[in-house]
């Protein structure tokens, strides 16, 4: 039994995390807590996430991926036990 190819996980995880950090500037820059830079926002972070680096290491894409389900598993918890 085969899985998906590498490819499909991985471009649905890279548009993810691209449309992420892109949403994650515009509300930055809209509540005011980032400059522009040549008339457009500014990152206002020292690092972001490399897609071509995932692309390479596809061990690194998989931590990332596991690392982000049980994220979104533990916070669903939270909300389970909150509510």
């Amino acid at each position: 039994m085969n899985g998906p190819p590498a490819q499909a996980w991985l471009n649905t995880l890279l548009v993810l995390l691209q449309d992420a950090q892109l949403t994650l500037l515009r509300l930055w820059h809209a509540l005011g807590l980032t400059g522009d830079a040549h008339g457009q926002p500014a990152w206002p972070w020292a690092r972001r996430i490399a897609g071509e680096t995932l692309l390479i290491d596809l061990g690194l894409a998989r931590q990332l991926a596991w690392s982000l389900g049980a994220m979104v598993f533990a916070l669903v918890l939270a909300a389970i036990a909150m509510a």
